[in-house]
C-alpha cells in the first residue's frame, strides 16, 4: 500500500471515528438538555441539536478543505458564493416560513418573542445545514482569497477559465503536430 492510499484510509478512518463520537453527544446528561424551550415552544434536548449540527460541519469540512487544496481559486470563489448563497437561502427560508407559521397566529404575548423563536427554528434546523453552508461558505471564500494570492505569487492565472480551455487546445494542437 502506497503512503498516499495509507493516508486516504487512515484520514478515512478518523473522519468515521470523529463522526461517531460527534453523534455520541445526544447521549450526554447535562443541565442544558431543555435550554431551547420557553413561550416561543420547546425542542428537542439541546445535546441532539448540538450532536446534528456538529455532524453537518464535520460532513461538510473535509469537502471544504479538499476544494481548497484542489481547486483553483477561479473555482473555490464560485462554489464558495454558491454555499454562501444556499446558506443565506436557508437562513432567510427559516425566516418567512416562521413568519407564515408562527407569527400570523401567534398572540401578541407570543409575538413578543419573535427574535427568540427565529432562533429557536433555526437551531431545530436540522435537516439542512444552513448555517454549516454559510461558515463552509466563508471559509472557502478566505482560502480562494489565499490560494489566489499564492497563485499570483507562483505566475499561475487561474483567473478565466475560457483561457485555460484555449490554452489547452493550442498545447493539444502543437503537440498533435
Amino acid at each position: 500500500m502506497s503512503g498516499s492510499t495509507l493516508k486516504r484510509v487512515a484520514g478515512a478512518i478518523a473522519w468515521g471515528a470523529a463522526m461517531l463520537g460527534v453523534l455520541q453527544v445526544h447521549y450526554a446528561q447535562t443541565s442544558w438538555s431543555h435550554v431551547v424551550c420557553g413561550p416561543w415552544g420547546c425542542g428537542p434536548p439541546a445535546e441532539a441539536l448540538a450532536a446534528c449540527h456538529a455532524a453537518w460541519l464535520l460532513v461538510l469540512a473535509p469537502i471544504t478543505g479538499l476544494m481548497i487544496g484542489y481547486l483553483p481559486s477561479s473555482k473555490i470563489r464560485i462554489i464558495a458564493v454558491a454555499a454562501l448563497a444556499l446558506g443565506f437561502g436557508g437562513v432567510i427560508g427559516v425566516g418567512v416560513w416562521q413568519y407564515f407559521a408562527w407569527w400570523t397566529p401567534a398572540s401578541e404575548r407570543a409575538r413578543e418573542y419573535v427574535v427568540q423563536r427565529y432562533f429557536f427554528s433555526l437551531a431545530c434546523l436540522v435537516d439542512f445545514p444552513a448555517v454549516q453552508l454559510l461558515i463552509s461558505g466563508v471559509v472557502l471564500r478566505i482560502g480562494a482569497i489565499l490560494k489566489s494570492r499564492r497563485e499570483r505569487a507562483d505566475g499561475i492565472d487561474h483567473s478565466s477559465n475560457s483561457s485555460l480551455a484555449a490554452e489547452d487546445a493550442v498545447s493539444v494542437a502543437r503537440t498533435a503536430t
